[in-house]
């Protein structure tokens, strides 16, 4: 797949990122290069192949949902110095 340095810039453009323009050209050799790959990777035929849902076979241990923690939560919010119907009163940062 040939790509342009118009694409180039346009994708450096949309990811927030600055090229040189000394590096214009081996970064359009290096998507082309990815584009080739992908290509290769759709052109594979998997007909009549399973999907993988789990590649390592792993089971999961399960635990019993029991509360483990014993809630302070009113004893911690006793040293705070601004607390209000259970939250915590902090000072606006973002105007």
């Amino acid at each position: 797949m040939k790509i342009d340095h118009k694409t180039v810039e346009w994708l450096a453009f949309l990811s927030h990122l600055r090229i040189d323009d000394a590096k214009l050209e081996s970064q359009k050799m290096r998507l082309e290069d990815m584009a080739e790959v992908i290509r290769g990777i759709k052109d594979v035929n998997t007909e009549g192949i399973m999907p993988m849902t789990n590649p390592f076979d792993a089971k999961l241990t399960l635990r019993a949902d029991v509360v483990t923690v014993k809630n302070e939560r009113d004893e911690l919010q006793k040293l705070s110095q601004s607390v209000e119907n259970g939250l915590y009163l902090v000072p606006q940062v973002i105007e």
